[in-house]
């Protein structure tokens, strides 16, 4: 089974590309068909391709932009267009999914650039990226006390490697587990057999996921020597409102616009933890 792993990224600017330190103001925009309770922002993501494959660096894009989208579409000031060259700060962008969920989104514009400091050095393509994000910011719970906490035994892990995790909760709840993967899709873990979900907490009660006779076992992408990941914990506190009806595909996965879909019909006393992590290469 596959799983999912942290990445290592830094921030770095380069001589000659031009880098924005202002600060984006929230910019909503009309609603689409479908999207009345959201809120539409555009995000931008910018990567180098000196340290990374041509689909890493765009995947890495694609995230930077939505979680730029998703940080205006709540209020949050960002910084624009920060140029980002390797997997250190991947969790980051990952983790801004708990913000508020992604109705839908659309590529509004892909460019390539390249930069090349002296004439004698190899140009290092620049990929930019403009996305529109329709987001609809979580609700405030009606039970601020309502906490669920996940945690990993590793969060760097070479391929072959086996992921663990332990959840306990604040509240007698009702867990289900997702796995986002390095193209975000989300896989539903219900589906495959001896799973135990959803998990069953009390207060204060540690389990470990998943169960005994069951192994998580980390897998790379054909052709990528790294990848970023992650487990996506929902907790409710009635049964019939975690098991979500989500529209999987024949891979067994769905889009993580679906995915939100599906998340923002349920009750407001929900929590989401994200739990990012890391695979490379042995």
């Amino acid at each position: 089974m596959r799983g999912g792993l942290r990445p290592v990224v830094s921030f770095i600017l380069l001589m000659g590309v031009t880098v924005v330190s202002g600060l984006f103001p929230t910019t909503a925009v009309a609603s689409r068909p479908g999207t009345a309770d959201c809120i539409w922002a555009e995000g931008m993501g910018v990567v180098s391709g000196d340290l990374l494959k041509p689909q890493e660096a765009k995947q890495l894009a694609l995230r930077q932009a939505r979680a730029q989208a998703i940080e205006k579409a709540v209020g949050i000031e960002v910084r624009a267009e920060t140029l980002v060259r390797d997997f250190a700060v991947a969790s980051d962008f990952i983790k801004t999914l708990t913000k508020g969920y992604v109705q839908a989104e659309q590529v509004v514009r892909w460019d390539q650039e390249t930069y090349q400091k002296k004439v004698n050095e190899e140009p290092i393509p620049i990929y930019r990226v403009r996305l529109k994000a329709c987001v609809k910011p979580l609700a405030t719970l009606h039970d601020p006390g309502f906490r669920l906490t996940a945690t990993i035994n590793k969060t760097t892990f070479t391929s072959g490697e086996k992921a663990r995790l332990e959840v306990t909760s604040t509240r007698p709840v009702d867990v289900m587990i997702f796995n986002l993967t390095a193209d975000d899709r989300v896989q539903p873990y219900d589906r495959i057999a001896r799973m135990g979900l959803p998990l069953r907490l009390e207060p204060s009660e540690r389990r470990t996921f998943p169960p005994t006779g069951v192994a998580l076992v980390m897998e790379l992408p054909p052709g990528q020597p790294r990848t970023s990941e992650a487990f996506i914990l929902v907790a409710t506190k009635q049964a019939d409102q975690v098991l979500l009806p989500m529209p999987v595909g024949n891979e067994g996965t769905l889009s993580l616009s679906e995915f939100s879909a599906a998340l923002a019909n349920v009750e407001e006393d929900l929590v989401e933890t994200i739990v990012p992590y890391t695979i490379i290469e042995r």
